[in-house]
């Protein structure tokens, strides 16, 4: 099947619209960049480090646990979309 160019392009739109409102729902969650039609996300990128060793300490692995989640819900989110 083919589809215009400019189909695409408005179902990319529309499309990468309703990622940015799942990234805006979840304040952990960060926008990298749109590049073409590939759309990338980051979580945990602005929370502060309170101790050097904090990423193997309890709290450090909860976190980073809770940060993975966030980005493996907007996934499952997005697909569902």
């Amino acid at each position: 099947q083919t589809v215009a160019p400019q189909q695409v392009m408005e179902f990319l739109h529309v499309l990468f619209v309703e990622f940015d409102n799942l990234i805006d729902m979840d304040s952990t969650l960060w926008k990298v960049e749109t590049i073409g039609d590939a759309f990338m996300v980051a979580s945990g990128l602005n929370h502060k480090q309170p101790e050097s060793n904090y990423a193997s300490s309890p709290e450090g692995v909860r976190d980073s646990c809770q940060f993975a989640s966030a980005a493996v819900l907007f996934g499952k989110s997005a697909l569902e979309m």
